[in-house]
C-alpha cells in the first residue's frame, strides 16, 4: 500500500514537471475543433465530483493541447490557513493532451469529449478570449467550489466566444440544492460526507437554479450535450477516451459509518447518564471528553464564518458545538457547579434546543443530530447537580 502511494506522488511530480515545461499557448487556425473535456470522479477528496478542462485541437498542424483551470500548488505561503478560510489561488495553465490522458489513465478516471460545433467566428472569439486568460496578470484565480472553480471557468470562457446565445433542453433538477447535488458524488464516502455536511450551513439547502447547478463537471456535460446555438446543436460529435477503470470512490470504512459511531456513542452515554443518576455522582471525564470535543469542533465551525468558502457563514450546527463548550471545560473539572456555571450550562442548552427546531431548515445528518440530543441531555443533568447534587457531591467528598 505505501509502495503504491509512493509511486502515485512519484507519478503526479513527475507530470507537474512536464506541465511546467512543456506548457505552451495555443495557437489559432480554421482548422482548429474545440472541445469540452469532461473527467470522472477520483479517489481522493478533491477529485470526486470530478473535472473539466477544454482540448484545443488543430489537426493540421497537431497542435493538441488541453486548458486547464485546475491547477494549484501546496506551496503557496500559509497553504493550509489559506485552504481553511477559502483564500486558495487556482490557475489556468496548459499541458499536452497526450500528457493529460496519461495522467487519468494512470488514476483510473473516465474522460468524456464533446467536439463543439463552432464556426470560425465562433472559435476566433474564443480564441482571444483564451489568450487573455493565459497572460500573466490572470492566470491565477480565487478559486470558489461552488460559484467559481474549474468547470464553471471553463463554462464561461466558452460563453465569452458563444456571446451567451446558448440554450439547453437540460433543466436540471427544479427541486435541487448544492447540498443534494453534492450527495449524489460523496454517498459512497460517509465520512467525507459528515464532514462536509458539517461545514455547509443553511444556504447550501437553498434551491438553487439551472445555471447554479453547472459547477459540477457532469452537470456541465449534460448542458451541453442538449444545448442549441442559433439553432444549431452545440456538440457535434461525443466521445469517450478513456474509461472507468475501477468504481471512482471507494469506501474507505464499510462497517463504521458516521450512524454506527453515533449509535456507539448514544449508547455509551445512555450508560453513563444512568450511572451518574445511580451513583448521584456526575462523570468529570466523560464531561471532559464532551465539552473538550464540542469546544474544539465549535472553534473551527467559527472560523468558517469568517472563510471564503461558499455557503458556511450561517451554520446551525454551531448551536451544537461552540466555543462556549471550552468555558464549560473548567465546570467540568470542579466538583461543584457555581451559579454562573449554571447559567453557562442552560445558555448552550437553549442554543442545542434552538439548533434542532432550525433541523427544519437546514439538513442535518442523523448522527449530528442523535450526538446534539445526547449533549442536550447532558446540560440538562448538569444543571441537576449544579441545583440538587452539590449536597450529594459534599457528602461523597
Amino acid at each position: 500500500m505505501k509502495r503504491k502511494a509512493l509511486c502515485r506522488i512519484i507519478c503526479v511530480l513527475l507530470l507537474t514537471f512536464w506541465v511546467e515545461v512543456k506548457a505552451q499557448s495555443p495557437s489559432y487556425s480554421d482548422s482548429v475543433e474545440v472541445s469540452l473535456l469532461t473527467c470522472g470522479a477520483g479517489e481522493e477528496v478533491w477529485a470526486q465530483y470530478g473535472h473539466t478542462a477544454i482540448r484545443w485541437n488543430d489537426r493540421k498542424t497537431g497542435e493538441d493541447i488541453v486548458v486547464n483551470y485546475g491547477i494549484f500548488s501546496q506551496n503557496q505561503p500559509y497553504f493550509l490557513l489559506r485552504f481553511i478560510f477559502g483564500l486558495t489561488d487556482y490557475k489556468v495553465d496548459t499541458q499536452s493532451m497526450t500528457t493529460f490522458l496519461r495522467q487519468y489513465a494512470y488514476e483510473g478516471r473516465s474522460v468524456v469529449e464533446q467536439t463543439l460545433n463552432l464556426t470560425p467566428s465562433e472559435k476566433q472569439q474564443i480564441y482571444t478570449a483564451l489568450i487573455e486568460n493565459l497572460k500573466p496578470k490572470n492566470v491565477v484565480y480565487r478559486y470558489n467550489f461552488f460559484y467559481d472553480n474549474c468547470t464553471t471557468r471553463a463554462h464561461h470562457l466558452l460563453l465569452k466566444g458563444l456571446k451567451g446565445r446558448l440554450q439547453s433542453q437540460w433543466r436540471g433538477d427544479s427541486n435541487m440544492t448544492y447540498r443534494r447535488m453534492i450527495h449524489q458524488w460523496n454517498a459512497e464516502t460517509p465520512w467525507v460526507r459528515l464532514g462536509e455536511d458539517l461545514l455547509l450551513g443553511i444556504e447550501a439547502d437553498q434551491l438553487v437554479t439551472t445555471t447554479q447547478q453547472l459547477f459540477l463537471p457532469d452537470n456541465l456535460r449534460k448542458y451541453y450535450g442538449g444545448a442549441t446555438i442559433n439553432g444549431r446543436p452545440l456538440v457535434s460529435e461525443t466521445h469517450t477516451l478513456l474509461y472507468a477503470a475501477t468504481p471512482p470512490i471507494t469506501n474507505i470504512s464499510a462497517s463504521l459509518t458516521p450512524l454506527t459511531a453515533a449509535i456507539v456513542f448514544a449508547i455509551l452515554a445512555s450508560v453513563v447518564f444512568v450511572m451518574e443518576l445511580w451513583r448521584k455522582k456526575k462523570c468529570r471525564v466523560w464531561n471532559i471528553f464532551l465539552t473538550l470535543t464540542s469546544g474544539i469542533i465549535g472553534l473551527v465551525l467559527f472560523a468558517m464564518m469568517f472563510s471564503e468558502h461558499p455557503c458556511v457563514d450561517v451554520n446551525a450546527i454551531l448551536l451544537f458545538f461552540n466555543p462556549l463548550a471550552l468555558v464549560l471545560l473548567f465546570g467540568s473539572l470542579c466538583k461543584r457547579v457555581g451559579k454562573k456555571m449554571c447559567i453557562a450550562w442552560f445558555v448552550w442548552e437553549v442554543m442545542i434546543f434552538i439548533g434542532l427546531i432550525t433541523a427544519i431548515f437546514q439538513s442535518i445528518p442523523l448522527p449530528i443530530l442523535i450526538v446534539a440530543s445526547f449533549l442536550l441531555l447532558n446540560c440538562g443533568m448538569q444543571i441537576y447537580f449544579a441545583k440538587c447534587g452539590n449536597a450529594h457531591l459534599r457528602k461523597l467528598t
